[in-house]
């Protein structure tokens, strides 16, 4: 694969809070999904747009490093506790790659913003966006009160190792 351009910048403190790993292939390529920024709830869309010109600019470099490439919306909203415009960070999930024993696709755990926020419509995008990707999604609520410090749900785990 191709050096990254030393100019590159990236979106976020990590790059999980806007590309999510799937784990698939798409016309042999891995595949990614990557959020597409939206000005939502009388946020200008000035914040949206400064997230989008720089996330379609990653997308850009993710393609011509072998990537394939699907986006997802995301909301660029007031958050609740200080009003400040900040992207719900729906790409910050955890995802299996087995099926467990008893079902038949595995789980992907999602956060949810729209039991607190006028956010339920990018909740069921994102929800249908995985399940169209063949994952059994998990919805994970609250995640509303922790969007002010870009927190998400990977940044609330733990992984830890099993005995069989």
């Amino acid at each position: 694969m191709a050096m990254a351009s030393r100019k590159m910048h990236q979106c976020g403190f990590h790059v999980d809070q806007f590309v999510s790993v799937t784990g698939l292939r798409q016309d042999n390529r891995p595949l990614l999904l990557v959020a597409d920024p939206v000005a939502h709830a009388g946020c200008g869309s000035r914040a949206a747009t400064d997230l989008k010109q720089k996330l379609d600019a990653s997308v850009h470099s993710l393609i011509r490093q072998g990537f394939a490439v699907r986006r997802n919306p995301i909301p660029v909203s007031p958050a609740i506790d200080s009003n400040k415009c900040i992207p719900r960070l729906y790409n910050n999930v955890i995802l299996e790659n087995v099926v467990r024993s008893g079902q038949k696709q595995p789980f992907v755990w999602l956060p949810h913003f729209g039991d607190e926020e006028a956010l339920g419509e990018f909740d069921e995008d994102n929800r249908q966006i995985w399940a169209g990707l063949g994952f059994d999604p998990i919805c994970v609520t609250g995640w509303s009160h922790l969007a002010s410090r870009n927190g998400a749900l990977r940044c609330a785990t733990k992984v830890i190792s099993r005995a069989s």
